[in-house]
């Protein structure tokens, strides 16, 4: 009997976040040093109210996307959304190359299948990335692309 249970993996909520917190910081911190320069103590404070705001409010879509975005493994193959949030499943036959991205401390695959180039992406820092190793390693077979990623970084 084949074994048709597939594991759900997901991503935390905080690594995106702090992500878009960082990238956006600069700005408000250039506010608060020229404010401060100029002795103004309440625009310094305004400055990072709004950025306080804006991050609370970041945490709406984000957190959004994160619910949305979980990744299946099992043994017909892999699953998951691409940046449009549209969900591909491939069978491990089916996968025809990953390509590394990096997005400094964001690692992601690219997975492509033979029909469907930029299939999904697979961010690299699930919650529980051992264990979707281990289940990519029971499930896909040793000539896989993603399996052979995995096995070497």
């Amino acid at each position: 009997m084949e074994e048709t249970s597939q594991l759900i993996f997901r991503i935390s909520l905080w690594r995106p976040w702090l992500l878009a917190i960082t990238l956006l910081a600069p700005l408000p911190a250039l506010g608060v040093i020229v404010s401060v320069v100029a002795g103004s103590l309440t625009a310094a404070a305004s400055v990072l109210l709004g950025f306080a705001a804006i991050a609370v409010v970041l945490l709406l879509p984000i957190g959004l996307s994160v619910r949305a975005s979980r990744w299946y493994v099992s043994a017909a193959g892999i699953g998951g959304r691409n940046n449009a949030l549209v969900y591909h499943h491939l069978s491990w036959s089916e996968i025809e190359s990953v390509e590394p991205w990096l997005i400094p401390g964001y690692r992601y695959l690219q997975v492509n299948g033979r029909d469907k180039r930029h299939a999904f992406w697979l961010p690299l820092f699930l919650i529980d990335m051992p264990s979707f190793r281990s289940a990519v390693a029971r499930s896909a077979p040793p000539t896989n692309p993603l399996q052979r990623y995995l096995e070497t970084h």
